[in-house]
């Protein structure tokens, strides 16, 4: 049954054995009538025969090659297609990839960040009163390292400012304005007087140190002397402290 399907597939051959089965059956009903073809005649017969069937096998084939022509534009297609989806997945794994390494990159920085903070001084400045009278005013600065160790630490102030020798609390000593290295956890208290007549005048404190790192750091801060209403930190918060780190 196979057999007879793929040859009905193959119509056009079954035509032509059919065609040519036609012509040898005349020829040789003619021939046994007592018919004699001379040679050119013969060809003529011939070519007379075959002339169609070469028509037929062209058109056939025009076709033949039209359809393989057609099968290769679809699978050419379906190629395309295949490609284009590969493509897109090969552009999502990318893109996965690379928000991988951006979280990756981003969880590193943050942890380098971190690292380097538990390597850097943390301070911490205060300010209060100490004293005054009728031309005075004494208030000083408590600085207090909270984070690692560090070295080249210098405190600078301006000038209309004194720097008065009273004496420390229990958790500050007496500072110097420069020190090599501030230890960790080491608090110091800087006592100044000024003049009343400065009233409204604003002085610059800056502070500089080198964390363990090699990091240099500054801040600058702002100290604005009221004689009538007491004197006060400018960027310092409301409960009086301000961290420098």
């Amino acid at each position: 049954m196979g057999s007879f399907f793929s040859f009905f597939r193959n119509w056009h051959v079954f035509l032509t054995c059919l065609y040519f089965g036609f012509w040898a059956g005349y020829y040789n009903r003619f021939s046994a009538q007592g018919g004699h073809l001379q040679p050119n005649e013969i060809g003529d017969f011939l070519a007379g025969v075959a002339g169609p069937v070469a028509l037929f096998w062209l058109v056939i084939g025009y076709y033949q090659q039209r359809k393989e022509l057609q099968n290769s534009s679809d699978a050419l297609r379906l190629q395309a297609a295949e490609l284009a989806s590969a493509t897109r997945q090969h552009t999502s794994l990318a893109r996965s990839s690379l928000e991988q390494l951006n979280f990756e990159k981003q969880k590193y920085e943050l942890s380098e960040k971190s690292r380097l903070a538990s390597e850097r001084g943390k301070f911490v400045v205060s300010h209060g009163s100490c004293w005054h009278n009728g031309k005075f005013v004494e208030f000083y600065v408590d600085v207090t390292n909270l984070g690692q160790a560090v070295a080249d630490f210098s405190f600078l102030f301006p000038a209309g400012l004194i720097q008065t020798t009273s004496e420390a609390n229990d958790n500050q000593e007496f500072a110097e304005m420069e020190y090599p290295v501030w230890e960790r956890f080491k608090g110091r208290r800087y006592c100044f007087a000024v003049s009343k007549g400065h009233s409204g005048k604003k002085f610059d404190f800056l502070l500089t140190y080198t964390n363990a790192d090699g990091s240099e750091h500054s801040k600058t801060f702002v100290f604005e002397f009221d004689a009538e209403g007491g004197e006060y930190m400018k960027e310092f918060g409301s409960d009086g402290f301000l961290e420098i780190s």
